[in-house]
């Protein structure tokens, strides 16, 4: 769990909303939504505790949205 490893995600309202517009989008339910959290948060913020920034430490991850984009800002502890 993201607590085990010191980690604190943050989603913007902006970045909340973006994915509810693409899952809407969609009309499948809820899949769309476990789908796109898990493609564009999810497997980067792995690969980032695993591997990049905050894999000694842990930290902040600010998810945002930008030019209809997911956006991560990864700030160590």
């Amino acid at each position: 769990a993201l607590d085990d490893k010191n980690v604190t995600v943050r989603l913007s309202d902006k970045a909340k909303r973006w994915i509810v517009d693409k899952a809407v989008a969609e009309k499948a339910g809820g899949r769309p939504v476990e789908r796109i959290v898990n493609t564009e948060i999810t497997e980067r913020i792995a690969d980032e505790i695993l591997f990049g920034e905050l894999a000694d430490n842990g930290g902040t991850i600010n998810v945002d949205e930008k030019n209809d984009a997911i956006t991560l800002e990864f700030v160590k502890a």
